[in-house]
Formats: structure tokens, sequence, C-alpha cells
């Protein structure tokens, strides 16, 4: 069995604990202070990835400073943010959990007749369309866009993405212009993997 550490001159190994690890022989000590702010958000950065840091750059220096500019909690939060099955599973306290709250408004669309059904099922497909931020299909949709996606008459995905708009899971910020929350969107995205419809 050969060695976990490199022994061969010029090597150097750099090891991070919490405690004093004493029993190291030839160690070099050293008592690191938690990182700046600025490069506690860089560290999120990396797990969660640099558009998300870009889109989200107040989010990610709150995130930083309750985690106490620690690298290893730094680390876990990036790494819990970029994992999207993980993600809005954390956003849950008590009886406040913001996966339940979309839900909610997805089940009332289903109880809204064929247009709602309708709704339902484009959602994803909507939300896959939309793209993430600095992907090439990052941006607004337009009743055009949205019927080329859904397959659908202009009238027919107007009404469509109104009933969305209707029950939160939709913005609309500009007469024919709408947008995903991101929240939103991960939630249609999700939704759709979990029930495996392929819609």
């Amino acid at each position: 069995m050969r060695p976990l550490l490199p022994a061969a001159h010029g090597c150097a190994v750099l090891v991070t604990s919490l405690g004093v690890l004493a029993t190291l022989n030839g160690a070099a000590h050293l008592h690191l202070t938690p990182l700046p702010p600025s490069a506690s958000v860089a560290v999120l950065g990396l797990w969660a990835g640099p558009g998300r840091l870009t889109a989200e750059h107040g989010a990610a220096q709150v995130i930083a400073r309750h985690c106490g500019h620690l690298p290893l909690a730094l680390r876990i939060a990036g790494a819990r943010l970029a994992d999207p099955g993980r993600r809005l599973a954390e956003l849950s306290f008590a009886d406040l959990d913001m996966h339940a709250a979309l839900a909610a408004g997805h089940r009332e669309l289903q109880a809204r007749g064929a247009t709602g059904r309708a709704a339902a099922l484009a959602l994803p497909l909507l939300a896959a369309e939309q793209g993430e931020p600095g992907e090439p299909g990052e941006g607004e949709l337009t009743v055009a866009r949205a019927a080329v996606t859904t397959g659908g008459e202009l009238s027919v995905t107007e009404v469509i993405l109104e009933q969305l708009v209707d029950v939160q899971l939709l913005e609309s910020r500009a007469p024919g212009r709408y947008r995903f929350h991101p929240l939103t969107r991960l939630f249609a995205l999700t939704a759709r993997r979990a029930a495996g419809t392929g819609c």
C-alpha cells in the first residue's frame, strides 16, 4: 500500500482542519481567519455557478454572511444551491415551504378545466424554453414564441399564459411579454422530472 501523502523532495500538502493537527510531523501550523466578503462570494460562485452569482449577487452576499465566511460552510451552501433537486427543498422552515406554495398554484390550474390542464402541461415546456441566465434561450417569452413551443394557436396560447400568471407561476411585466421567476422555473422543471411525463 502506498502512502497517502507524497514524500518526495519539493512536495507539499495543504491540510485544513477545524481542530489543531498536533500529531503531524514537520507541519507548519497556520491559523486562518474567515475569508473576506468578496472572496466568500467568489467561493459560492465556484460551486453554484458564475451565472447564478451574476444574476443573484445580493443574495450571494447574504448567504456568505450567514455562512460566517467559512470555506467549508460556503462549499456546502454552494453545492446545495447548485443541485436543482435540492434547491427548493432547502427553502422550507416550519410551516413555510416554497415548493408547497408553488405546488398549490399548479393544483389550482389542474382544477380549472381543460384550459387550466393545458396550462399545467405547458408549464415545463415553457420553463425549458426560457433557459438559464446567460444561455441562448434566456429572456422573455412572447405569445408567438410560446405558441411555437407548445404547438398551439396564438389565441389559445395567450389564454394559457394568462392562466399561469393568474396562479403566480409566470410573471408578465408588460403586455404580451412573460417571464419565469428562477424558483418558479425550477419548480416546473423538477416537477416534470419527478413525474417522468416527458411533457
